[in-house]
């Protein structure tokens, strides 16, 4: 099932030309969205999983 990255934290900015780059993580699979100044398109970077910890 594909993730709708719903559940979003802002991380961070980055000045880019024409204002700046606004970075989202998706708490749900880790996959990081970035959203560029002129707002025409939203690029996502998937996530990692984690290997679960073993006790």
């Amino acid at each position: 099932m594909e993730c709708k990255h719903v559940k979003l934290r802002k991380i961070g900015v980055q000045s880019a030309e024409g204002g700046v780059n606004v970075y989202y993580v998706c708490e749900e699979c880790g996959s990081v969205l970035v959203v560029p100044p002129d707002k025409s398109s939203i690029y996502i970077v998937p996530g990692v999983k984690k290997e679960e910890e073993r006790p």
